[in-house]
């Protein structure tokens, strides 16, 4: 479960890279893609949240191993 969490943060990470792109993109791109750039980004960061929180709910309802 652990290791789920953090491929989740992992995830979470990669969409806000993503949306970072496309924002940049968004603001100085050609104007026929502005809005489409605008929606992958928001698409990207809202798929960031919902990864984050679901990383974190495995990581805090899972309990760390013994060793």
């Amino acid at each position: 479960m652990r290791r789920a969490g953090f491929a989740l943060f992992g995830l979470a990470a990669v969409c806000v890279v993503i949306c970072v792109v496309s924002v940049g993109y968004a603001l100085n791109g050609p104007e026929q893609k502005r809005m489409l750039a605008w929606a992958y980004g928001i698409v990207n960061l809202g798929f960031a949240v919902v990864n984050g929180l679901l990383g974190f709910g495995l990581l805090a309802l899972s309990r760390p191993t013994k060793n």
